[in-house]
């Protein structure tokens, strides 16, 4: 990992009461809730940095202004990105909820600011939709930013075998740029 940190992305790590028993109910608690689809939730491993949220945050948005996502919305692509594959199915295995799953990632999709490469975002002023979501979601926030695992690694369909830690964020950034050429 290179020495200058971005900034935050807004993302808030949630650990909810109970595991998940079924993640598409999950998907449908947010779904009824958030107030757009800016609004997503992504499996706790599969999130290895700030650089990793923010590099499919650019991706996404080259995507929406050529006209080219995979998904219907951003959320879904945004997800797919993370989880670096041009397969719907395999990209909510990868970077979704899973059954079982006790953390989970609530994500709001900055909007694009064409004067700026990353929009100044303070995510203080967004705590009260994220204190509405976690209580509708069952969550509770854990202060803590995103770090690669190696559960992360494998879970994102990467071989970790023979790769050193400091590579893990490097390998998952190559992950989204080749998200249109695997299966």
């Amino acid at each position: 990992m290179s020495e200058q940190s971005p900034p935050w992305f807004p993302a808030w790590l949630m650990e909810f009461a109970e595991p998940v028993a079924d993640p598409k109910e999950l998907a449908a608690i947010l779904l009824e809730h958030r107030e757009d689809e800016h609004w997503l939730l992504l499996g706790y491993p599969s999130v290895v940095s700030e650089r990793h949220l923010w590099a499919a945050w650019l991706a996404l948005c080259q995507r929406v202004r050529d006209g080219q996502m995979v998904s219907r919305g951003i959320d879904g692509e945004f997800l797919r990105l993370i989880a670096g594959t041009h397969q719907m199915r395999t990209a909510f295995e990868r970077a979704g909820v899973r059954e079982g799953d006790q953390r989970a990632w609530l994500v709001q999709l900055p909007e694009e600011n064409e004067s700026e490469v990353m929009p100044s975002i303070d995510i203080n002023d967004m705590a009260e939709q994220v204190d509405r979501l976690f209580g509708w979601l069952d969550g509770e926030l854990v202060p803590e930013r995103p770090l690669p695992t190696e559960e992360g690694i494998i879970r994102l369909g990467i071989d970790s075998g023979g790769l050193a830690y400091e590579q893990w964020e490097d390998v998952c950034l190559g992950h989204i740029a080749v998200a249109d050429l695997s299966g």
